[in-house]
């Protein structure tokens, strides 16, 4: 798995740098973040093999691939401020969706710690045979 995410967050670092250095260049806002046109671009090309990544670590730990849903939250809206006063402000159904965004994000996190620290089931389980198995 780190062979994967080391080198993806490395490329998503440097394309970050290039859209610092490029200074007219357009902004795309996505989830309530701000992507410059390189770092749309890696996070376009990379989206597939993430999840496949994450899938596939899943089957390790002999989960389900659909635990990856999980991440969708945190991909798609982010809040652009965690200001005690605002939340106060919002209204019912605005404070039940940031509650619903923050359970899923603490899930997210959690599997997403599983999924590089906890060792992967050994031996064969349900999505296959064990890939380190000699």
């Amino acid at each position: 798995m780190a062979r994967f995410f080391l080198p993806a967050t490395a490329l998503g670092f440097a394309a970050e740098a290039l859209d610092t250095q490029l200074d007219d260049a357009p902004t795309y806002e996505f989830g309530g973040l701000e992507y410059g046109p390189a770092s749309l671009a890696v996070t376009l090309l990379l989206i597939w093999p993430t999840f496949a990544t994450s899938i596939r670590r899943f089957h390790d730990l002999n989960m389900t691939g659909w635990w990856t849903i999980s991440y969708l939250p945190l991909y798609m809206w982010m809040p652009t401020s965690f200001d005690f006063g605002e939340i106060a402000r919002l209204t019912g159904i605005q404070k039940l969706l940031l509650f619903g965004w923050a359970i899923t994000a603490m899930a997210g996190v959690i599997l997403g710690l599983a999924q590089l620290f906890v060792p992967g089931k050994r031996g064969e389980n349900r999505f296959g045979s064990d890939p380190l198995a000699k």
